[in-house]
């Protein structure tokens, strides 16, 4: 499913707290769709990262 989009972007906001050794931030990814009707994209992240929020054109979407 990966290749049903081209990313040309990734726009990163990264926090470093030292204090509990935490990283927060936010990632702004802007790709383009190389199929119709694409209604699914796939996010690779390592097992300890936590997502809280996805949105699309502005609006919060499911993240299941």
């Amino acid at each position: 499913m990966q290749e049903d989009y081209d990313v040309y972007c990734y726009d990163i906001d990264i926090e470093i707290d030292e204090g509990p050794e935490t990283v927060a931030g936010s990632v702004v990814m802007r790709a383009t769709s190389t199929i119709d009707g694409l209604d699914t994209v796939i996010l690779n992240l390592h097992d300890n990262m936590t997502v809280d929020s996805v949105a699309h054109n502005g609006a919060v979407t499911d993240t299941d």
